[in-house]
């Protein structure tokens, strides 16, 4: 009885140490990433810093930008995107 009790505190105590434990990573780069945010993350730095040579390829074939100011295709989103100036 005491090892089956050992057994499942054990058990608690790496549940509760998983998520408290270890600090956020921010995401610096597409291959950091490792969820949907941080690839949301990583796609807007790449924006912010103008950095323009792999934006191409990471956008799906049926990509859809939506604004205020109306909707795009996949060719007109990246010009709208070019135009952004984040800061």
């Amino acid at each position: 009885m005491r090892s089956l009790t050992t057994i499942l505190l054990l058990a608690a105590l790496l549940v509760f140490l998983g998520c408290t434990v270890y600090a956020d990573h921010p995401v610096k780069a597409f291959n950091e990433a490792t969820g949907g945010e941080g690839f949301e993350r990583a796609f807007w730095k790449e924006i912010q810093a103008q950095d323009w040579k792999d934006l191409d390829s990471r956008l799906a074939a049926n990509f859809v930008y939506v604004t205020a100011d109306g909707r795009w295709d996949r060719a007109g989103a990246l010009e709208q995107i070019h135009k952004l100036r984040i800061q």
